[in-house]
């Protein structure tokens, strides 16, 4: 298409899209979709396809369908509003999706498929098959199948149901309406008919339904804001930019996009656009994705690059991981167990007949012909070993499977329905994401956590600043009101406070009044505005704001209200409700009118709250930043106006640690403005500042060891003086970095420097060449990034506080208390990681520390493991050495260990445990690694116990320590540690500390964090928690379970996870149990058959025993009891250790059930055969129609005896199963069909048959309760303590015999909700626990 009609395209979009077809009054996106389907706005201008087909042949290439030179051919070309030209040479996929996965004629193959692979189902088909065989059928044909087939259509039907609501979700997605471009101009489609190529039409708040290359927006800077919450679940706006060359009509447009293949990656995108002179690079900032809305913009207009399923929505749709919980993998053993034990009991019935048929004469057993047939001794053994496996096959119970699915529901709804774990500023619930996992949340041994966003709030607040060796820590926090137009504000208008401040200071004015201040108030320091105005300290000071308001990603938008709309009232996305997003609406920069009169306020959008805080004190100080697009950044700087145009940006990225922009200053000169972490940013000052000097050249580190500055390029000699100068500076700069890091704030390091115009030149045609480049761009950028960024000059450093979420540092005491180790897992340097582990009470007084950091080699690392193992562990890792002296040891390279008297280290005044007069908190930080610490005789009296050691380890040691030659001394120190501190460590490294965890201690898991940098670590660990914090949802999205505030895991571990794991540890056994029993009253039974697999038992008695008459009772207990409440439960943490240390479910209680199983049903067989055989025998079904009813009776009676916490649904649920067992077995006998017709009419006339309903139940409990009651009164267990004291409280008054524990009188308990541990002595802790401990833990 000719540069003139792409400019009457733009020039009409502008002018059209006003018209009330377009832009309505927000109904819902559903509404105004299918107003504006109905007919495309008159005023939209008509526009020939073949004026924006035809550029390539406009331009005489013949081959633009062809990639380019160079180019692979896997590489995609789309021609630009020719959908036909852009699939010429590969069929590229169509925009029609399926996330269903069944059709009509793949539903029935494909889901029995995957149903069989659950490795019991393939049992019991095996077994329904066998039934099925005349000569070994045992019970009828048609009740053999139904077991099976119940289950199986069962789970079909959820299947199904399930995927028809995808399909019908596919439909309405596919028919979806917008508009495309037409040879007749603008034309409305439905999402499947879009195609690669085409040229597509949004409207705000319009979903984007394919990825598109932004070519033009309504705003002449070619900026769109999109929400991509559906995508990757941040509810942060993003910027994406058309380029100027399609944006601007007059630039002339090429026509064809060179794309990478399809790939999952949402955050890259390789491309060019092809103009015939030259190639225009394009990024992911130039993409809108399938999925996201687009916001705050009038219209935006692209083409298809990636259609349907070749998105990088549907590439990326794919299911959770899959996590088996521990308990399963147990009763899976089990299960193995019983399927021996059905072998063996077969096997005993099949020789038990080949020695009766060899001392017997067969002719006279025709039931052993089976039909007249004979088949031998060993035919018929073999054939009664089949026939009893059909018969004894519910010992392998099939109704636990459906059970455990339908419990494990029950328990996520009572879960998500807990109001303890309900966060109403947030409008957030616990989320149960699986639903498979749930008992594990009992068994954790290992908490890993994220310390930014999970244990603090995530709410930055610019705090203190370094600017030209000067500190500026003196900040208070200002409500200051939005202010008038410059032209008609005040002369005093700065707020009171500052104004008194200012003044205070001397004769130096605050500065004058601008256009624009924070609506929301910010942390300001008196003195740093009086430098500001200072003419020998402002420009230093004013060079640091510009590098705070430009050097990051933050996008202001302007949003129109009056006085009386609160802030953000009007956004889109807290209309919906989001808290992430209302945690971004701040700062609000406003520029009021006169009157009342409709505010002009600007919101910031950004993708990280530590940007959000320098904008946020930036515009506090009067530099403002207006405007950012992908071409120039506008600053109010105190009322002027400035304009910065951007040149290039290196973004941040983990490997670097660092931020940059080049950007030309309004005088004219370029500029590198740099931001990032004190490890990178310091290597890459300038000579001058490694120059000797009167001060130290080199700095001390945290830890106390000399860290040398290595040398990077300056551009000029500088004098002596200059150096000593530079080099003061840097020192200055660092000890406030160093105060910063103790006080809990997080640091960053701001430098810039001025580009010559030879080297900005030569840096253009690297950039372009990187930019363009369409195999290796990243690293081809990062490698240009390292060599621009040196030879830097200092501005300062920041500090920004994030706080402690409520109740963090009680929910640490609690877990730990618990019995649960915490490790924190930061990115976060290691003074601030080891500060907040001190806030949290996750490093206390009691410990010892073990800090191994900067290990520079391999050998430096191993040498302070072997250092650690020696002193601590014996050299052999099996136990810590008392009376270990502190010392330090260096390797090669500058590892070193540290161990410092721990009980001379104070608590923070900030922790929630009181606190008397002690050792600040950068004396802490010191003694737990910097230059200060005990002496080597005052540690030698220490005498550290094995749980009162500490490993504070970097990710730079860490890396060498996760090796194969490593990891075993590292996991023998690290299990040896109460507390582990990891810091400065990457995302991969997080989950290789999991992954070791797991793969060498065999314990529970848990992994819990709130950012995208904590995904890899949640879906390693077997449990996986995410936050919805500030920081999007990822961490969400990927978790098994999410929470709004760290401290709702507390109660989610410890009275939910107990809950889960006892209830379903007893649903196993119990399951086991109940069947086992009814299988050995049928083995029991060929003994007196002599040895057939004869049944007493109807075949539908068979079969709804295990599904009809006993499941209800199960699954309520296993849904609602509770053996102690959730106030007990936190009041005495201790109690999760019965997860933990598997006490409800193991071999021993498996072997014991057995063997009160066989108890059991030897009396409920032994007890009516003597019965009837003492008088006038009874017939067959009789006597069976008793066994079954004896049998409901005594493990129905046995559950009951079991249960903690009876209900009024509990109640129900059992009479409600008894008497649907005695209905079913009435209209069985009342069919004339029937095996047992009439039975029970002739047997309830017998007194016997009252006297055995009476007592045989009762005989066969009785040693279990007699057991139970033993030890409830004279060895009781942790729980039968903690009942006792519960029902005390509640008014029982009783007290128990044994031990030393006397319940007479106890305290008084705490009410409901997670805060109820706190406020407790710690003699009255001691004595609980004593209490709860008499013999330990069972």
């Amino acid at each position: 298409m000719n540069s003139v009609r792409w400019r009457q395209l733009i020039v009409r979009l502008k002018g059209s899209w006003t018209s009330t077809a377009c832009i309505k009054p927000r109904q819902g996106r559903v509404a105004q979709r299918e107003s504006a389907a109905m007919a495309p706005p008159a005023e939209v201008p008509t526009v020939e396809l073949t004026d924006m087909a035809s550029p390539a042949k406009a331009e005489g290439a013949g081959d633009s369908a062809g990639p380019p030179g160079g180019v692979d051919a896997s590489w995609r070309v789309v021609v630009i509003g020719d959908a036909e030209a852009s699939s010429a040479e590969a069929r590229y996929a169509g925009n029609k999706v399926r996330t269903s996965k069944y059709t009509l004629l793949t539903f029935l193959p494909r889901n029995l498929w995957e149903q069989f692979h659950r490795v019991a189902y393939i049992y019991f088909a095996i077994i329904m098959i066998l039934n099925q065989i005349p000569v070994l059928a045992v019970f009828g044909r048609t009740a053999s199948l139904f077991p099976l087939l119940f289950v199986l259509i069962v789970t079909a039907i959820k299947d199904g149901y399930e995927d028809w609501g995808r399909r019908r979700s596919d439909r309405k997605v596919n028919a979806a309406p917008c508009f495309r471009l037409t040879p007749g101009g603008w034309a409305p489609c439905a999402w499947r008919e879009l195609r690669v190529g085409d040229v597509v039409r949004l409207t705000a708040d319009e979903v984007v339904p394919a990825d598109l290359v932004l070519l033009a927006t309504a705003g002449d800077s070619g900026t769109a804001y999109t929400e991509t919450m559906n995508l990757d679940g941040e509810t942060n706006l993003k910027s994406r930019h058309a380029r100027l060359e399609t944006q601007r009509a007059g630039e002339g447009v090429a026509g064809r996009v060179v794309c990478e293949p399809p790939n999952r990656n949402i955050y890259e995108f390789t491309a060019y656009l092809d103009l015939g002179a030259g190639r225009v690079p394009l990024s992911a900032g130039n993409m809108l994705l399938r999925g996201c809305v687009l916001r705050n913009t009038e219209w935006a207009v692209g083409v298809v690059a990636y259609a349907g399923p070749d998105t990088k929505a549907m590439l990326n749709n794919s299911g959770a991981q899959s996590k088996r919980s521990r308990l399963e993998k147990q009763m899976n053993r089990e299960t193995l167990v019983l399927a021996g034990i059905l072998g063996g009991l077969c096997a005993v019935g099949a020789i038990g007949m080949g020695v009766w048929l060899n001392q017997h004469d067969t002719r006279r057993v025709p039931w052993y012909g089976r039909g007249g047939e004979y088949h031998g001794r060993a035919g018929e053994a073999l054939l009664n070993f089949f026939s009893l496996i059909i018969l004894l096959q519910i010992l392998v119970p099939i109704s636990l499977y459906i059970s455990l699915e339908l419990v494990r529901l029950f328990q996520a709804l009572l879960m998500q329905c807990d109001l303890h774990l309900y966060y109403a500023p947030a409008d957030e619930r616990l989320k149960c994401r699986a639903l498979n996992i749930n008992e594990d949340l009992g068994q954790i041994r290992y908490v890993f956590s994220d310390k930014t966003g999970t244990l603090t709030q995530n709410r930055m607040v610019f705090h203190a600043a370094s600017i030209a060796g000067v500190d500026y820590s003196h900040a208070t926090r200002v409500e200051a009101a939005p202010l008038v137009p410059a032209s008609a504000a005040p002369k005093d208008a700065l707020a009171p406070e500052i104004k008194a401040a200012v003044s205070s200071l001397g004769p130096a004015t605050p500065p004058p009044p601008t256009a624009w201040q924070p609506a929301s108030g910010a942390m300001v320091d008196a003195r740093l505005l009086a430098a500001l105005a200072d003419p020998h300290q402002g420009h230093a000071v004013r060079d640091f704001l510009i590098v705070l308001a430009a050097c990051n990603t933050v996008v202001p938008t302007t949003v129109k209200r009056t006085p009386e709309t609160p802030p953000s009232a009007g956004t889109p996305a807290t209309r919906q409700g989001s808290f992430a997003r209302r945690a971004f609406e701040s700062p609000q920069v406003s520029s009021l009118g006169r009157g009342g009169a409709p505010a002009v306020q600007l919101e910031y959008q950004a993708e990280s709250p530590d940007e959000l805080a320098f904008v946020a004190a930036a515009a506090a100080y009067g530099y403002t930043l207006l405007e950012r697009t992908s071409e120039a950044i506008v600053i109010d700087a105190q009322g002027t106006r400035e304009k910065y145009s951007v040149l290039g940006v290196h973004e941040f990225d983990s490997s670097r640690k660092r931020m940059s922009v080049v950007v030309r200053a309004p005088d004219g000169g370029v500029r590198l403005l740099v931001k990032g972490a004190d490890s990178a940013m310091v290597p890459l000052l300038g000579q001058l500042y490694t120059s000797k000097g009167p001060v130290h050249s080199r700095r001390p580190s945290w830890d106390g060891k000399q860290l040398p500055l290595p040398p990077s390029g300056g551009h000029r000699r500088r004098s002596s003086r200059e150096g000593d100068i530079a080099s003061s500076l840097l020192t200055a700069t660092q000890a406030h970095l160093d105060q910063y890091a103790r006080e809990g704030l997080r640091t960053l390091v701001l430098a810039h420097r001025a580009m010559p115009p030879e080297e900005v030149a030569a840096w253009a045609d690297k950039y372009r060449a990187a930019a363009t480049a369409m195999v290796g761009r990243a690293a081809a950028l990062a490698a240009l990034a390292a060599e621009t960024e040196t030879g830097l000059t200092l501005l300062g450093a920041t500090g920004i506080e994030d706080k402690l979420q409520d109740g963090v540092p009680a929910t640490i005491a609690l877990l730990r208390r618990a019995g649960l180790k915490v490790w924190v897992l930061t990115g976060d340097k290691q003074e601030t990681a080891v500060s907040i582990a001190f806030s949290c009470q996750l490093l206390t007084d009691e410990m010892t520390p073990l800090v191994i950091c900067d290990a520079a080699s391999k050998d430096a690392c191993a040498a302070a493991l072997a250092s650690a193992t020696a002193q601590y562990l014996g050299g052999s890792g099996g136990g810590v050495a008392k009376g270990a002296r502190a010392r330090r040891k260096s390797g090669d390279g500058g590892g070193q260990y540290r161990a410092v008297e721990g009980d001379r280290v104070a608590r923070l005044q900030q922790s929630s445990s009181s606190s008397g007069a002690g050792v600040s908190a950068s004396e802490r930080v010191q003694r737990w690694g910097g230059a200060g610490g005990a002496t080597n005789g005052e540690a030698e009296a220490a005498g550290p116990s094995p749980r009162q050691l500490a490993l504070v380890i970097d990710g730079q040691s860490l890396q060498y320590a996760l090796s194969e030659e490593l990891e075993d001394q590292l996991f023998a120190i690290a299990r040896a540690c109460r507390a582990v501190v990891c810091c400065r460590v990457a995302p991969l490294q997080k989950a290789g500390v999991v992954a070791l965890i797991k793969r060498k201690a065999k314990e529970m898991t848990l992994a819990i964090g709130d950012g995208a940098n904590d995904v890899s670590m949640i879906q390693m660990a077997d449990i996986g928690v995410g936050i919805s914090g500030q920081e999007g949802r990822q961490a969400v999205m990927a978790s098994d379970f999410a929470i709004a505030q760290f401290r709702f895991l507390g109660r989610l571990l410890l009275v939910h996870g107990h809950w889960c794991y006892q209830r379903l540890g007893y649903m196993v056994l119990y399951n086991f149990y109940k069947n086992a029993i009814f299988v050995l009253l049928l083995f029991w039974f060929i003994f007196f058959t002599q040895w057939s697999s004869i049944s007493a038992l109807s075949s539908w008695n068979l079969v709804f025993f295990s599904l009809l008459y006993t499941s209800l009772p199960t699954i309520a207990v296993a849904s609602l009891d509770q053996d102690v409440s959730a106030a007990t439960l936190l009041h005495y943490p201790h109690l999760y250790a019965i997860g933990q240390d598997d006490v409800t479910y193991n071999r021993t209680m498996f072997w014991v059930t057995m063997a009160d199983t066989t108890w059991q049903s030897l009396v409920l067989f032994f007890a009516p055969y003597f019965t009837f055989a003492a008088g006038s025998p009874a017939t067959l079904w009789e006597v069976g129609n008793l066994w079954c009813l004896l049998v409901t009776l005594t493990v129905t009676l046995h559950l009951a005896m079991d249960v903690y916490h009876w209900t009024y649904v509990h109640h129900a649920v059992v009479w409600l199963s008894l008497l649907i067992t005695v209905v079913t077995m009435l209209i069985l006998d009342a069919f004339p069909a029937s095996q047992q017709y009439w039975v029970m009419y002739h047997a309830w006339g017998d007194a016997r048959y009252w006297l055995n309903v009476l007592l045989v139940p009762l005989v066969c409990v009785l040693p279990r309760y007699l057991v139970k009651v033993g030890r409830q009164w004279y060895f009781p267990t942790a729980v039968h303590v903690a009942r006792a004291k519960q029902l005390a409280h509640q008014g029982g008054g009783f007290s128990l015999v044994g031990g030393a524990t006397q319940l007479a009188g106890t305290p008084r308990m705490p009410g409901q909700g997670s805060g109820s541990h706190e406020g407790r002595q710690k003699g009255e802790e001691l004595k609980d626990v004593a209490e709860l401990h008499p013999n330990g833990v069972p």
